[in-house]
């Protein structure tokens, strides 16, 4: 389960418009620091007038502060859903004529399980709309807007749940040689090979424990480690060791939770030294 810690509070802007048009300019929070929770206080030196806005969720009339609207907050494994904010004045109405930009990101982004299209867009109509979208997230993600002008960050957070994918495969799919070399042969004596976890949407899947044994025993040929878990793009990684004894070898890797296996390409052990009595010339 992937969750961002903790619950972002609500947050105040205020904007100071040129007559001209110029960029928005933004004074410190309550507490002198830019506090977002604190709101802005900027003296009126007459460039024009003053603006207060807030950010989150406007519906029907309805103004929700540091909010989000997410269209549909139970989302299926690997699915997608609207995700709105919305800035309004002093007065409850939707900011418009004034640029802004909002970021949007979640625990689940930052590890590459899920994304948002675009994370990050401009909006002059007081309404940002982005959609989320779940590539092997699961459990709860937090997802938080950011809109950041000047020194003042204002912040609206929201959580969709990720109902889990069942696991649908594994796959082989890197073996960094095909040809290990025996004790004290010329060539390299061991390689690493890599699988992958998936889930029945063809999302890679982490966090999963997957078993490695050989289909050989011959001359003290082994894997290292026996087991390993999935990272966030679903790969498992063990490394052969090559014997004593030439031989050809598999690994079989096997997902712990439901047995599914797969065996990587076939890996030939030898001293890479080619046999003398299998050469053939053709002039």
């Amino acid at each position: 389960m992937h969750r961002v810690p903790g619950v972002v509070g609500l947050a105040w802007m205020a904007l100071v418009l040129s007559a001209c048009g110029g960029d928005a300019t933004f004074g410190g929070g309550g507490d002198g620091g830019g506090n977002p929770s604190g709101g802005a206080v900027i003296p009126d030196d007459g460039a024009g007038p003053l603006l207060e806005a807030r950010i989150g969720v406007l519906t029907g009339g309805n103004f929700t502060e540091g909010a989000l609207a997410i269209g549909t907050p139970s989302l299926s494994a690997g699915g997608q859903t609207a995700v709105r904010l919305d800035v309004v004045d002093a007065q409850g109405l939707r900011l418009s004529n004034v640029p802004l930009t909002a970021s949007f990101r979640s625990e689940c982004a930052n590890a590459g399980l899920s994304r948002f299209e675009p994370a990050t867009l401009a909006s002059d109509s007081g309404r940002f709309d982005v959609t989320y979208v779940a590539q092997g997230c699961n459990g709860a993600d937090e997802i938080t807007a950011v809109v950041q002008l000047g020194g003042v960050i204002a912040t609206a957070s929201g959580v969709v749940d990720v109902a889990a994918a069942e696991l649908g495969s594994i796959e082989f799919v890197f073996a960094e040689s095909t040809v290990i070399g025996l004790t004290g042969s010329p060539i390299p004596n061991q390689a690493e090979l890599r699988f992958r976890v998936r889930d029945t949407t063809g999302s890679p899947v982490p966090n999963q424990h997957v078993n490695f044994t050989l289909d050989v025993s011959t001359g003290g040929i082994g894997v290292t480690p026996a087991s390993a878990v999935s990272d966030a793009g679903g790969v498992v990684r063990t490394v052969v060791r090559g014997g004593t004894v030439p031989t050809a070898a598999r690994v079989t890797a096997t997902l712990s939770a439901t047995q599914i296996a797969t065996q990587s390409e076939q890996l030939a052990i030898s001293t890479g030294i080619p046999d003398q009595n299998s050469m053939s010339l053709a002039f």
